[in-house]
Protein backbone atom coordinates (compact mmCIF):
# COMPACT_ATOMS: atom_id res chain seq x y z
CA UNK A 1 0.00 0.00 0.00
CA UNK A 2 1.42 3.37 -0.70
CA UNK A 3 2.05 6.44 1.21
CA UNK A 4 -0.75 8.22 -0.29
CA UNK A 5 -3.51 5.45 0.09
CA UNK A 6 -2.23 4.91 3.22
CA UNK A 7 -2.79 8.57 4.31
CA UNK A 8 -6.59 7.92 2.53
CA UNK A 9 -7.15 4.98 5.50
CA UNK A 10 -5.78 6.84 8.20
CA UNK A 11 -7.69 9.59 7.83
CA UNK A 12 -11.30 7.97 7.25
CA UNK A 13 -12.09 8.03 10.92
CA UNK A 14 -11.90 11.38 11.05
CA UNK A 15 -14.93 13.47 11.80
CA UNK A 16 -15.12 17.22 10.18
CA UNK A 17 -17.16 19.56 11.68
CA UNK A 18 -18.80 21.89 9.41
CA UNK A 19 -20.06 24.34 11.81
CA UNK A 20 -16.40 25.94 12.59
CA UNK A 21 -14.51 28.35 10.65
CA UNK A 22 -11.97 26.48 8.08
CA UNK A 23 -8.95 27.68 10.87
CA UNK A 24 -10.86 25.83 13.21
CA UNK A 25 -11.28 23.34 11.61
CA UNK A 26 -7.53 23.06 10.04
CA UNK A 27 -6.78 22.82 13.98
CA UNK A 28 -9.10 20.61 15.33
CA UNK A 29 -7.57 18.21 12.90
CA UNK A 30 -4.35 18.94 13.06
CA UNK A 31 -5.00 17.78 16.87
CA UNK A 32 -6.68 14.66 16.35
CA UNK A 33 -3.61 13.58 13.79
CA UNK A 34 -1.58 14.10 16.55
CA UNK A 35 -3.20 11.75 18.75
CA UNK A 36 -3.92 9.43 15.62
CA UNK A 37 -0.89 9.61 13.93
CA UNK A 38 1.65 11.56 16.16
CA UNK A 39 4.54 13.25 14.67
CA UNK A 40 2.98 12.49 11.03
CA UNK A 41 3.77 15.53 8.82
CA UNK A 42 0.62 15.87 6.70
CA UNK A 43 0.50 17.77 3.21
CA UNK A 44 -1.93 20.52 2.83
CA UNK A 45 -3.80 18.58 0.30
CA UNK A 46 -4.74 15.85 3.19
CA UNK A 47 -5.46 18.67 5.57
CA UNK A 48 -8.19 20.35 3.01
CA UNK A 49 -9.72 16.62 2.61
CA UNK A 50 -10.15 16.12 5.71
CA UNK A 51 -11.64 19.32 6.63
CA UNK A 52 -14.04 19.48 3.90
CA UNK A 53 -15.11 16.19 3.74
CA UNK A 54 -14.30 15.82 0.31
CA UNK A 55 -13.81 12.41 -1.51
CA UNK A 56 -10.96 12.96 -3.24
CA UNK A 57 -7.64 14.33 -2.74
CA UNK A 58 -7.97 18.35 -4.18
CA UNK A 59 -4.59 19.12 -6.31
CA UNK A 60 -1.66 20.74 -4.24
CA UNK A 61 -1.40 23.70 -6.74
CA UNK A 62 -5.37 24.93 -6.12
CA UNK A 63 -6.43 28.27 -4.38
CA UNK A 64 -8.18 25.96 -1.56
CA UNK A 65 -5.05 24.03 -0.55
CA UNK A 66 -3.22 27.33 -0.61
CA UNK A 67 -5.46 29.07 1.35
CA UNK A 68 -4.60 26.16 4.14
CA UNK A 69 -1.20 26.72 3.67
CA UNK A 70 -1.35 30.73 4.06
CA UNK A 71 -3.46 30.22 7.32
CA UNK A 72 -1.18 28.22 8.94
CA UNK A 73 -0.06 31.47 11.41
CA UNK A 74 -3.68 31.64 12.74
CA UNK A 75 -4.24 27.88 13.02
CA UNK A 76 -0.94 27.69 15.39
CA UNK A 77 -2.50 30.63 17.56
CA UNK A 78 -5.80 28.59 17.84
CA UNK A 79 -4.08 25.08 18.41
CA UNK A 80 -2.46 26.55 21.17
CA UNK A 81 -5.03 28.31 22.85
CA UNK A 82 -7.30 25.42 22.72
CA UNK A 83 -5.40 22.07 22.13
CA UNK A 84 -2.04 23.11 24.35
CA UNK A 85 0.20 21.78 21.13
CA UNK A 86 2.24 23.81 18.70
CA UNK A 87 2.94 23.32 14.37
CA UNK A 88 6.24 22.15 13.19
CA UNK A 89 5.90 22.58 9.24
CA UNK A 90 8.70 21.36 6.71
CA UNK A 91 8.62 23.34 3.70
CA UNK A 92 7.89 20.89 0.70
CA UNK A 93 6.39 18.50 2.99
CA UNK A 94 3.53 19.83 5.35
CA UNK A 95 2.63 20.07 8.86
CA UNK A 96 1.83 18.36 11.76
CA UNK A 97 0.86 19.58 15.62
CA UNK A 98 3.16 18.84 18.77
CA UNK A 99 2.37 15.53 20.54
CA UNK A 100 3.80 16.40 23.84
CA UNK A 101 5.88 18.82 25.76
CA UNK A 102 8.84 17.42 24.91
CA UNK A 103 7.72 17.87 21.17
CA UNK A 104 6.41 21.22 21.77
CA UNK A 105 9.73 22.51 23.54
CA UNK A 106 12.19 21.16 20.89
CA UNK A 107 10.07 22.17 18.01
CA UNK A 108 7.97 25.29 19.39
CA UNK A 109 9.69 27.08 22.25
CA UNK A 110 12.90 26.59 21.04
CA UNK A 111 12.32 28.01 18.13
CA UNK A 112 10.15 31.30 19.44
CA UNK A 113 13.08 31.66 22.12
CA UNK A 114 15.50 32.17 19.13
CA UNK A 115 13.42 34.50 17.53
CA UNK A 116 12.71 36.40 20.73
CA UNK A 117 16.82 36.49 21.23
CA UNK A 118 17.29 38.01 17.66
CA UNK A 119 14.46 40.32 18.03
CA UNK A 120 15.86 42.02 21.54
CA UNK A 121 19.19 41.66 19.98
CA UNK A 122 18.20 44.24 16.67
CA UNK A 123 16.10 46.30 19.31
CA UNK A 124 18.76 46.46 21.73
CA UNK A 125 21.08 47.99 19.40
CA UNK A 126 17.92 50.17 17.89
CA UNK A 127 17.81 51.74 21.30
CA UNK A 128 21.10 51.98 22.16
CA UNK A 129 22.14 54.27 19.06
CA UNK A 130 19.28 56.81 19.98
CA UNK A 131 20.46 59.79 22.11
CA UNK A 132 17.80 61.18 23.97
CA UNK A 133 19.49 64.54 24.11
CA UNK A 134 19.46 64.79 20.45
CA UNK A 135 15.13 64.24 20.26
CA UNK A 136 13.52 68.15 20.12
CA UNK A 137 12.11 69.29 23.01
CA UNK A 138 8.67 69.40 21.57
CA UNK A 139 5.02 68.48 22.83
CA UNK A 140 4.94 66.12 19.98
CA UNK A 141 8.05 64.83 20.81
CA UNK A 142 7.67 64.47 24.67
CA UNK A 143 5.92 60.84 24.62
CA UNK A 144 8.57 59.52 22.61
CA UNK A 145 11.35 61.03 24.93
CA UNK A 146 9.75 59.04 27.65
CA UNK A 147 9.13 55.85 25.29
CA UNK A 148 12.92 55.99 24.53
CA UNK A 149 13.88 56.95 28.16
CA UNK A 150 11.89 53.31 28.96
CA UNK A 151 13.17 51.42 26.84
CA UNK A 152 16.79 52.01 27.68
CA UNK A 153 15.78 51.12 31.19
CA UNK A 154 14.32 47.50 30.00
CA UNK A 155 17.12 46.97 27.69
CA UNK A 156 20.06 47.47 30.62
CA UNK A 157 17.76 44.85 32.21
CA UNK A 158 17.77 42.17 29.28
CA UNK A 159 20.65 43.67 27.19
CA UNK A 160 23.01 41.32 28.99
CA UNK A 161 24.15 38.29 27.09
CA UNK A 162 23.59 36.24 30.25
CA UNK A 163 20.57 36.96 29.89
CA UNK A 164 19.69 36.04 26.43
CA UNK A 165 21.46 33.43 26.68
CA UNK A 166 19.19 31.84 29.31
CA UNK A 167 16.38 32.05 25.96
CA UNK A 168 18.34 29.96 23.46
CA UNK A 169 17.79 26.27 23.15
CA UNK A 170 20.63 24.38 24.06
CA UNK A 171 23.10 23.49 21.62
CA UNK A 172 23.20 19.47 20.40
CA UNK A 173 25.68 17.71 18.53
CA UNK A 174 24.97 14.95 16.53
CA UNK A 175 26.22 11.47 17.42
CA UNK A 176 27.74 9.75 14.74
CA UNK A 177 24.65 6.67 15.32
CA UNK A 178 21.84 9.93 14.75
CA UNK A 179 22.89 10.39 11.04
Amino acid sequence: MSAVHQKKKDISTYEFIPEMSQTKRVAHFLDWAAKHMPKEFLPYNVVLKAISGYKHLPRLESKEVEFIRSAITRVRKVLLATYHRGTVTMPGIGVRATVDDADMVVHDVAKKGQRVTSAMNAFTASVNVVNVANIPKTAEMAPYQKYIRQAKEVVGLFGSQEFLQKLLPPKTEKKEDDR
